[in-house]
Protein backbone atom coordinates (compact mmCIF):
# COMPACT_ATOMS: atom_id res chain seq x y z
CA UNK A 1 0.00 0.00 0.00
CA UNK A 2 1.67 3.41 -0.51
CA UNK A 3 0.55 6.30 1.56
CA UNK A 4 -0.15 10.04 0.16
CA UNK A 5 -0.98 12.73 1.70
CA UNK A 6 -3.03 15.72 -0.10
CA UNK A 7 -4.59 18.90 0.95
CA UNK A 8 -7.91 19.88 1.05
CA UNK A 9 -6.72 23.70 0.35
CA UNK A 10 -5.31 22.78 -3.02
CA UNK A 11 -7.97 20.03 -3.88
CA UNK A 12 -9.51 20.47 -7.62
CA UNK A 13 -12.16 18.13 -9.44
CA UNK A 14 -9.02 16.55 -10.99
CA UNK A 15 -7.63 15.46 -7.86
CA UNK A 16 -10.29 14.03 -6.68
CA UNK A 17 -11.10 12.14 -9.73
CA UNK A 18 -7.50 10.69 -9.15
CA UNK A 19 -8.83 9.77 -5.74
CA UNK A 20 -11.30 8.08 -6.23
CA UNK A 21 -9.81 6.01 -9.20
CA UNK A 22 -6.88 5.08 -7.05
CA UNK A 23 -8.81 3.67 -4.32
CA UNK A 24 -7.50 0.35 -3.04
CA UNK A 25 -3.66 0.93 -4.61
CA UNK A 26 -3.13 3.97 -2.85
CA UNK A 27 -4.24 5.12 1.04
CA UNK A 28 -5.00 8.21 1.17
CA UNK A 29 -4.68 11.57 3.75
CA UNK A 30 -6.62 14.32 3.51
CA UNK A 31 -4.64 17.59 4.86
CA UNK A 32 -7.32 20.11 5.50
CA UNK A 33 -4.43 22.70 4.05
CA UNK A 34 -4.68 25.26 6.86
CA UNK A 35 -1.05 26.24 7.06
CA UNK A 36 -1.42 27.10 2.99
CA UNK A 37 -4.37 28.99 3.75
CA UNK A 38 -3.08 30.88 6.33
CA UNK A 39 0.42 31.85 4.27
CA UNK A 40 -2.27 32.48 1.30
CA UNK A 41 -4.39 34.43 3.31
CA UNK A 42 -7.02 32.33 1.68
CA UNK A 43 -9.07 30.66 4.96
CA UNK A 44 -10.66 27.82 5.38
CA UNK A 45 -14.14 28.03 7.07
CA UNK A 46 -14.61 24.91 8.83
CA UNK A 47 -18.71 24.96 8.08
CA UNK A 48 -16.79 24.42 4.39
CA UNK A 49 -14.84 21.68 5.11
CA UNK A 50 -16.92 19.79 7.23
CA UNK A 51 -19.69 19.97 4.59
CA UNK A 52 -17.19 18.38 1.71
CA UNK A 53 -16.01 15.88 4.04
CA UNK A 54 -19.47 14.69 4.26
CA UNK A 55 -19.31 13.82 0.51
CA UNK A 56 -15.89 12.68 0.29
CA UNK A 57 -14.13 11.24 3.57
CA UNK A 58 -14.84 7.74 3.16
CA UNK A 59 -12.37 8.25 0.15
CA UNK A 60 -9.75 8.73 2.36
CA UNK A 61 -8.22 6.61 4.87
CA UNK A 62 -7.32 9.35 7.23
CA UNK A 63 -8.33 13.31 7.50
CA UNK A 64 -7.03 15.87 9.65
CA UNK A 65 -8.71 18.59 11.67
CA UNK A 66 -8.91 22.24 10.62
CA UNK A 67 -6.43 23.94 12.73
CA UNK A 68 -6.04 27.56 12.66
CA UNK A 69 -1.97 28.55 12.77
CA UNK A 70 -1.14 29.45 16.63
CA UNK A 71 -4.62 29.54 17.82
CA UNK A 72 -5.36 27.34 20.46
CA UNK A 73 -8.86 28.38 21.08
CA UNK A 74 -10.03 28.41 17.27
CA UNK A 75 -8.60 25.06 16.69
CA UNK A 76 -10.45 23.67 19.38
CA UNK A 77 -13.29 25.31 18.20
CA UNK A 78 -13.05 23.80 14.52
CA UNK A 79 -12.26 20.37 16.18
CA UNK A 80 -15.35 20.48 18.11
CA UNK A 81 -17.21 21.86 15.02
CA UNK A 82 -16.29 18.63 13.12
CA UNK A 83 -17.19 16.45 15.75
CA UNK A 84 -20.64 17.68 16.05
CA UNK A 85 -20.63 17.55 12.23
CA UNK A 86 -20.09 13.44 12.95
CA UNK A 87 -16.32 13.48 11.50
CA UNK A 88 -13.55 11.94 13.48
CA UNK A 89 -10.80 13.89 12.44
CA UNK A 90 -7.03 13.65 13.22
CA UNK A 91 -6.68 16.63 16.19
CA UNK A 92 -3.71 19.36 15.79
CA UNK A 93 -1.80 19.57 18.71
CA UNK A 94 -0.67 23.48 17.53
CA UNK A 95 2.68 24.81 18.85
CA UNK A 96 1.44 26.58 21.43
CA UNK A 97 -0.85 24.08 23.10
CA UNK A 98 0.09 22.35 26.17
CA UNK A 99 0.55 18.54 25.57
CA UNK A 100 -0.63 17.20 28.72
CA UNK A 101 -4.36 18.27 26.82
CA UNK A 102 -3.35 15.66 23.96
CA UNK A 103 -4.64 12.53 25.63
CA UNK A 104 -8.23 13.52 25.52
CA UNK A 105 -7.54 15.35 21.84
CA UNK A 106 -6.22 11.32 20.84
CA UNK A 107 -9.64 9.59 21.81
CA UNK A 108 -11.00 11.44 18.84
CA UNK A 109 -9.68 9.26 16.23
CA UNK A 110 -6.64 7.59 17.41
CA UNK A 111 -4.16 9.76 16.09
CA UNK A 112 -2.69 13.27 16.88
CA UNK A 113 -0.64 15.74 14.52
CA UNK A 114 1.62 17.84 15.77
CA UNK A 115 1.87 21.20 13.93
CA UNK A 116 5.24 23.54 14.03
CA UNK A 117 7.05 21.68 12.04
CA UNK A 118 7.31 23.86 9.19
CA UNK A 119 8.80 26.82 11.17
CA UNK A 120 9.76 25.80 14.44
CA UNK A 121 13.46 25.28 14.87
CA UNK A 122 14.62 21.71 15.56
CA UNK A 123 15.00 22.67 19.39
CA UNK A 124 11.96 22.74 20.03
CA UNK A 125 9.99 20.72 17.80
CA UNK A 126 11.97 17.30 18.28
CA UNK A 127 11.52 17.94 22.20
CA UNK A 128 7.42 18.48 21.81
CA UNK A 129 7.15 15.21 19.63
CA UNK A 130 8.75 13.07 22.16
CA UNK A 131 6.85 14.97 24.76
CA UNK A 132 3.81 14.26 23.06
CA UNK A 133 4.42 10.46 22.61
CA UNK A 134 5.59 10.49 26.00
CA UNK A 135 1.38 12.10 27.32
CA UNK A 136 0.15 9.92 24.74
CA UNK A 137 1.28 6.67 24.87
CA UNK A 138 2.13 3.71 22.30
CA UNK A 139 -1.07 3.46 21.27
CA UNK A 140 -1.73 6.43 19.40
CA UNK A 141 -0.64 7.45 16.26
CA UNK A 142 1.47 10.65 15.95
CA UNK A 143 1.93 12.56 13.13
CA UNK A 144 4.63 15.32 12.59
CA UNK A 145 3.05 18.41 10.58
CA UNK A 146 5.69 19.91 7.93
CA UNK A 147 8.12 17.40 9.08
CA UNK A 148 10.64 18.04 6.11
CA UNK A 149 13.49 19.51 7.27
CA UNK A 150 15.51 16.36 8.19
CA UNK A 151 15.14 16.43 11.98
CA UNK A 152 16.35 13.55 14.36
CA UNK A 153 13.36 13.05 16.04
CA UNK A 154 14.62 11.50 19.70
CA UNK A 155 12.90 8.83 22.01
CA UNK A 156 9.79 8.72 19.03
Amino acid sequence: MINVLVSYHYMTDVMLEIVKATQGSIRWLLDSGAFSAHSLNKPIKVEDYNDWLKQYKHLFWQYIALDAIGDVEKTKENLESSVAAGHKPMPVVVSNVNVNKAFEMSKVSGHLCLAGGVFESMEHYAPRLAELRRVVGDDVWIHGLGFGRGMKVCGT
